[in-house]
Parts: structure tokens; C-alpha cells; sequence
């Protein structure tokens, strides 16, 4: 058997020793059972004193006669022992009973006759009294040596295990634990790496902390504390690009936030002003465009007053952005408030989405419904029904995973507020598609304008709708390396917090009807405000029929057919007025 052998079979004697020693039943033989039958034991031993005392009572009866001359202490019980009559002036002894386990039975107990004939009285409680004291006497001084020869043992399986440790180090050349990280054998003049721990939130486990074997068989000594130094500097390298990452995307969602408000204010501006555009369909877009404003609103309040208040956020804010993690130290109600509020009108956005798409297809697929449709059930279906897993979702979190400010993502409660909106995703995909399907169909027969039209205002929807559900898509697939999660990072914070700018783009400004408009408008103001004066009169032939023109031509024929003039008369008027606008036009070029 070679030296490490010894050496490890030494200290696993050792270990084992100090194990018995620290457990309660390796102490004492005689106290291994007796938690488990204290109750039992006391029993017994007062049975065994109930039958002493009897037994003491029957001698006492027989009034024995003595031979002893003079005065005499008769026949007692004590309580625990029974006493033969004694002399007067003499002292009897007995061994001290067994009923307890710190009494000595090899001691005597004493009771002293006086040289009255009495029983000895203690001089403080005025009654008959045994002398006990022998019995407990050497017990106490037994636990006293007892306790040493414990601390003695201990002391040397203590001094045994060092030397063991510091044998077994020479013998694997100095394998050590550095407070982190076990380091293995390493050859001199050589550095051993492994993985930074996962003991901390910004230790990367991806990096390597290196320990640096010296030439002469040490391990590297840091210069300034002259100890034993581990480098895991590089352990928190890339939390620290983390970090500017963080505060890029901080910064990327709030520019992204904002220029949705900017985009979606200006398309309600468009809206509301030009009388021309008001529709039903127009007024489903301003009730989309509104959800996403207050959905917007509600988020920069999130960013600005909750995870960027350093008086209630212990870590980093922006942390929050890229995966919801930041411990928040208060957890006010209005945190919870601000995040259902969230909750509901994120919902709200796809939920109006879902309206845009059943009212397209109503109009367009189901040919009974070809008047004017009544919009209160979209109103119900966009405002109303998100509240319902907003407020389920509220309950859960409340009951079963209430975080501060709930803010954390790693709970699948989250599901009550996805999975409707995957579902309106999937439903809308599902109207939009067979739209499609119906308005190809009508191409391939009929060729008509209308629904050439009707397609393109199916187009923008049907882009929408990818667009906005991608990233449910993408979530599940979450990347591990470095890269490709700040990729992954920026491309998901793109899609969720620039949305209001694609829908009012989309919608909007790529809208051939509003640019009509906007068009329109923009000669009209030129034609009014030019330079050449002398020719009012025509200016205002050129406004008058400008002005008809977006009368006739009303919310693009999609909804014409069910207003005003049923969607027949329109293109011909179209055609009609528009080679009058040119020629009024060429007169001024």
C-alpha cells in the first residue's frame, strides 16, 4: 500500500472518529435510548421506589425486638432508601440506590443517629435528613473529566487532520480550495483554468478564472496581499459590456417608444382633421392607434419611474429590458398597478388588431352582413375583453408567484396574458388569409377594381399580423451564446417596442387614401397661398373641385359601398373629375 493510500485511510478514520464524537448518541452509552424511553424509564423507576418503600413498611410492622442497649433510632423510610434501627451516637451506611443515572452505586449514602435516640435534623429545614451528597459527588467530577478527555480527542483528531491535509497536499501537489473553486493538480511553471462559479448574478459561467502553478512548484502569490491569488477578473468582464449593452437597449426602447408617439399622434391628427377619411374602418384605426398610445404612455412611465428609480431598484434598471431580472426593495401597490395596466393594454393592441381583421373580413367574406356594421361589439372585443386575463393573471400573481412589483418572467402565469393574444393572432391570421383566398377568387372572375382596392387594404393588415406576433415566436428560442443573445436582444426589444411606429406607418402613411389625401390638401394650400393672384377665380374652380373630389372618392370604396353610394358610381366619378384637376393644374405649372 503506496503513502497517499495510508494517508487517505488515516484521515477517513479520523473524520469518522470526529463524526461519532459530534453526534449526541456517540457521548453516552447510557443516554442512546433514553430520549426515545424517558417515559418508560421513570416508570420504572418508580415502581422499583414504590416497592422498596412496601418492603420498608412490612419490616417496620413486625416491631422486630433488639438486643441494643440504651436509646435507638427506629426503623424509617426515607424516600428512597430504608433504614435499619441504629444506636444512638452511631451512623449507618448504605449504598446509594440505582433509580438515577448520576448516582453512584458504589457510594454510600449516611443517615446519623443522634445521641437522643432521633433521626439527625437538618438545621435549616427542620427535618430528618440522609446524606446524599457522596452519591452525586463523584459524577460531577466524572463529567468534568469526562468533558476534557472530549476536548482532548477532539484536539487531537483536529491536529491529526491537519497533518493529513498538509501530507496529502505534498503528495497531490498542492490541490487547493481557493474559497470559489476546487483547483486539481498542476505542474509547475504551468496555469490551470475552469469555469467562472454561478455563485453570482454577474459571474459569467461562459468566462474562465485561471490559478498559476509557479516554477517551483507554488501557487502564484498576489504581489500586493503576498497570498494566494485566483484571476477571476475575467469572470466579470462581460457583465460589464452587459451593462452597456443594458443601457443601449434602455435607451434604444425609449427613442423606439417615442417615436411611436410621435408617429401615432400625428396619424390621429390625420384622422380626426380630414373628414374625407371618417369610416368605419378609419375608426377601428383610431381605436388601434390609441392602444398603442396608451400602451406606450404606460411603459416609458414603467421604465422611467420604476425601473430607473434607484430608490427602488437594488441592482441595475435596465436590466430589466433584456430579461426582467432587478430585485425591486419596496413593493408599492402602484408598481402592480402600473404593471397590470401594462398588462391589459398590451393585450388591448392585439386585441384591435383581431378587430381590424373581423371587420375586413366580415365586409368582404360574409355577404349578409353588407350594411353598416354595428361597432360596439368591437369596442367590447377591444377595450373589454383583455381585462378579463388582466385580471386573472393579477389574481394568480397575487396568490401563487407575488414577486415584488412583479416583475419577474420566470413564472408560466404569464400564460394567461400570451396565450389569448396568441390565440387572436392565430384567428386573425386564419380571417385575413381566407380574405385572400375569397378576393382572388372574385379577381380571377370578375376583374373588378373594387376588389383590387379591397386587397390592398387587406395587404397592410395581413403584414401587420406576422409582425406583430413574431416575437411570440422567437421567445421560446431563446440563444446561449454571447453574440447571439445581444442579437437575439436587440432584435426582440425592436419588434415589441417600435410597434406603434410600424402600425401607424403601415396604416398610415402607407396609406393610398391618406396620401391622396395629404396630396390633395398640399395643392390645394399651394394653389391658394401661390403667387400668381390675378387668377382667383380659377383657384377657386381648382378648390371647389379638389374639394368634391375627396367628397366622391370617401374612405377609399371599402366602406363606400355600405354608406353612401354603394361602392358603384364612385370609380366612374373618379375618372371622371380627375383630367379636370390636371387641366387646372397644367394652367399653373
Amino acid at each position: 500500500m503506496d503513502a497517499n493510500a495510508i494517508f487517505s485511510l488515516l484521515l477517513l478514520c479520523s473524520v469518522t472518529e470526529l463524526c461519532v464524537l459530534a453526534s449526541p448518541e456517540g457521548n453516552d452509552s447510557q443516554q442512546q435510548h433514553y430520549p426515545q424511553n424517558v417515559y418508560h424509564d421513570i416508570g420504572l423507576t418508580r415502581n422499583t421506589i414504590v416497592t422498596a418503600q412496601f418492603e420498608c413498611y412490612q419490616k417496620i410492622m413486625k416491631n422486630d425486638k433488639h438486643n441494643k442497649i440504651g436509646p435507638v433510632c427506629n426503623r424509617t423510610w426515607d424516600g428512597w432508601l430504608c433504614w435499619e434501627d441504629t444506636e444512638a451516637g452511631f451512623t449507618t451506611n448504605q449504598h446509594c440506590p440505582d433509580y438515577f443515572q448520576d448516582f453512584d452505586t458504589a457510594e454510600m449514602a449516611s443517615k446519623v443517629c443522634s445521641e437522643t435516640g432521633d433521626w439527625f435534623l437538618h438545621p435549616e429545614s427542620n427535618r430528618t435528613w440522609t446524606n446524599y451528597t457522596k452519591c452525586t459527588a463523584y459524577t460531577s467530577a466524572g463529567r468534568v473529566t469526562a468533558m476534557n478527555l472530549y476536548y482532548l480527542v477532539l484536539i487531537g483528531h483536529g491536529l491529526s487532520l491537519t497533518s493529513l491535509f498538509f501530507s496529502l497536499g505534498i503528495f497531490f501537489h498542492f490541490k487547493t480550495w481557493d474559497g470559489w473553486l476546487c483547483w486539481e493538480d498542476t505542474e509547475a511553471g504551468f496555469t490551470t483554468n475552469q469555469h467562472c462559479p454561478d455563485y453570482f448574478q454577474d459571474f459569467d459561467t461562459a468566462e474562465m478564472a485561471s490559478k498559476v502553478c509557479s516554477e517551483t512548484g507554488d501557487w502564484f502569490l498576489h504581489p500586493e496581499s503576498n497570498r494566494t491569488w485566483t484571476n477571476y477578473t475575467k469572470c466579470t468582464a462581460y457583465t460589464s459590456a452587459g451593462r452597456v449593452t443594458a443601457m443601449n437597449l434602455y435607451y434604444l426602447v425609449l427613442i423606439g417608444h417615442g417615436l411611436s408617439l410621435t408617429s401615432l399622434f400625428f396619424s390621429l391628427g390625420i384622422f380626426f382633421h380630414f373628414k374625407s377619411l371618417s369610416c368605419q374602418r378609419i375608426t377601428l384605426h383610431k381605436n388601434l392607434f390609441f392602444s398603442f398610445v396608451l400602451n406606450s404612455v404606460i411603459t416609458i412611465i414603467w421604465l422611467t419611474a420604476v425601473a430607473n428609480n434607484q430608490g427602488l431598484v437594488q441592482s441595475n434598471p435596465v436590466s430589466m429590458i433584456t430579461n426582467n431580472q432587478g430585485l425591486v426593495q419596496s413593493n408599492p401597490v402602484s408598481c402592480k398597478v402600473i404593471m397590470f395596466i401594462h398588462l391589459y393594454l398590451f393585450g388591448c393592441n392585439y386585441f384591435w388588431m383581431l378587430c381590424e381583421g373581423i371587420y375586413l373580413h366580415t365586409l368582404i367574406v360574409v355577404a349578409v352582413f353588407a350594411e353598416k356594421q354595428l361597432l360596439m361589439w368591437y369596442y367590447l372585443l377591444g377595450w373589454g375583453f383583455p381585462l378579463i386575463p388582466a385580471l386573472i393573471h393579477a389574481i394568480a400573481r397575487s396568490y401563487y408567484y407575488n414577486d415584488n412589483c412583479w416583475i419577474s418572467s420566470n413564472t408560466s402565469l404569464l400564460y394567461i396574458i400570451h396565450g389569448p393574444i396568441c390565440a387572436a393572432l392565430l384567428v386573425n391570421l386564419f380571417f385575413l388569409l381566407n380574405i385572400v383566398r375569397v378576393l382572388i377568387t372574385k379577381l380571377k372572375v370578375t376583374h373588378q377594381a373594387e376588389s383590387s382596392l379591397y386587397m390592398k387594404a387587406v395587404r397592410a393588415t395581413l403584414i401587420l399580423v406576422p409582425l406583430l406576433g413574431i416575437q411570440f415566436v422567437l421567445f421560446p428560442y431563446k440563444p446561449q451564446g454571447r453574440v447571439a443573445l445581444e442579437i437575439y436582444d436587440y432584435i426582440m426589444n425592436i419588434l415589441m417596442h417600435y410597434q406603434g411606429l410600424l402600425v401607424a406607418t403601415i396604416f398610415c402613411f402607407f396609406n393610398g387614401e391618406v396620401q391622396g389625401v395629404l396630396r390633395r390638401h398640399w395643392n390645394q394650400q399651394r394653389i391658394q397661398f401661390g403667387s400668381n393672384f390675378a387668377h382667383a377665380d380659377v383657384f377657386r374652380s381648382a378648390s371647389y373641385v379638389a374639394s368634391s373630389l375627396t367628397e366622391v372618392h370617401r374612405c377609399y370604396s371599402i366602406d363606400g359601398h355600405t354608406e353612401h353610394m354603394n361602392g358603384k358610381n364612385s370609380y366612374h366619378d373618379i375618372e371622371t373629375v380627375t383630367p379636370i384637376i390636371l387641366r387646372s393644374e397644367n394652367l399653373f405649372a
